[in-house]
């Protein structure tokens, strides 16, 4: 029988909303337990008179901060770190901050001899480009902190790289070969068996649907467990082994009323604006036209050559103002900062040499702001009229 007069209180620190936030809620809800979500909606810090106080009040904190996608991932990790210090913390900052950065993972994986692809991060353009001959015809190029893919590209021996896209650091790693295999990264988990741990993926906010699907056991309630033992708590395992068959993202109790739309409106982006490309050669900022009608971002040929965009993903059709036909265009991978935000889209490449912009900004970034047209950096220039649409 287990002893359940000590309540606890489970905190999630989570920014993003995701299903695997929901199941952990929800799971110590189940096991008997109190939950608060962290969010920016209900969460401070005060130093009054020398002591500190976390609002709201929870005894331990499951940190699930998705920061390989964020601006300025240290200053979340620092308030990460902040609340660690206050209470007990499952995802430690400390080991976040080696998973978070690609060279930080793999130099942790080296050193305890788990085998990693050749990589080589160096602090200078000419560094960096005097060791790409130990990596053959091709190999990776990527940014140290990234995720879903976004900034990672397949570059040729002949092709520079620089040390920095945009404000990030990037990296050469050695292309792993795959005879008739199309190239793709596998993405696993840490697990504990009975011949000791296996080292599947580093990741400090793994998904749990993966897993789930492939075996059927939600980690969930394992990790509720966990968070509420380290606060002091009991869980009957019984009732652990009974909830772990079942992922449950629904709607906990803890998570906050959401604002109103009149506090949650969107930035305002002019019709045109000043914008920063990065690509694996460099970043460039160049003026953008704003265009709800366009599908998808496109850049000039130049620019995409100045900055190193690519490799080409696709190849697009793409219908031009009134005209019947479309064009097809090739599509690759660009980072656009707008205003401090970065966004990393697949744009189309296009010659822009006889348009008064270089980009044209489409709903894939435009969906995240509100566009007013009277906003314009260089004041009231006359330009060509244009739109497009993909087929």
């Amino acid at each position: 029988m287990i002893d359940d007069s000590v309540t606890v209180t489970v905190g999630v620190l989570s920014f993003h909303t995701s299903k695997e936030t929901k199941a952990i809620l929800n799971a110590v809800e189940e096991l008997g337990h109190d939950t608060e979500w962290l969010r920016p909606e209900n969460t401070s810090v005060s130093i009054v008179d020398g002591s500190v106080v976390l609002e709201p009040d929870v005894d331990v904190i499951a940190n699930r901060m998705l920061l390989s996608n964020t601006e300025q991932p240290c200053e979340e990790l620092g308030l990460a770190n902040t609340f660690a210090q206050l209470v007990p913390t499952l995802n430690e900052p400390a080991a976040v901050l080696t998973a978070i950065h690609k060279l930080s993972t793999a130099t942790a994986l080296a050193t305890d001899d788990v085998r990693t692809p050749n990589v080589t991060l160096a602090l200078s353009n000419e560094a960096l480009n005097a060791a790409r001959d130990r990596y053959g015809e091709e190999a990776v190029y990527k940014t140290a902190i990234g995720t879903h893919g976004g900034g990672t590209w397949k570059v040729g021996a002949d092709e520079p790289v620089n040390a920095r896209v945009g404000n990030r650091y990037a990296f050469l790693q050695e292309l792993v070969e795959q005879k008739e295999v199309r190239h793709r990264d596998l993405r696993v988990y840490v697990v504990e068996g009975d011949d000791g741990w296996f080292v599947l993926e580093v990741n400090p906010t793994a998904g749990f649907k993966g897993l789930y699907e492939a075996t059927g056991v939600s980690p969930a309630p394992h990790i509720a467990k966990l968070a509420i033992e380290r606060a002091g708590g009991q869980v009957d395992d019984e009732r652990v082994a009974e909830l772990v068959s079942v992922l449950d993202d629904s709607r906990p109790t803890a998570q906050p009323v959401q604002r109103t739309a009149a506090e949650t409106e969107p930035a305002i982006v002019g019709y045109i604006e000043e914008v920063v490309l990065a690509g694996t050669s460099g970043s460039k900022t160049v003026l953008a036209k704003s265009d709800t009608g366009a599908t998808r971002t496109s850049i000039d040929t130049g620019l995409a050559a100045d900055i190193g965009a690519g490799p080409i993903k696709s190849i697009t059709r793409v219908r031009s103002g009134s005209s019947k036909t479309a064009k097809s265009r090739p599509v690759v991978d660009v980072v656009v900062g707008v205003g401090g935000t970065q966004h990393t889209v697949t744009a189309s490449v296009e010659d822009r040499s006889h348009m008064d912009y270089p980009v044209l900004l489409g709903r894939d970034i435009l969906g995240n702001y509100r566009v007013d047209v009277s906003r314009r950096v260089d004041g009231d220039a006359a330009e060509t009229a244009e739109t497009e649409e993909e087929e």
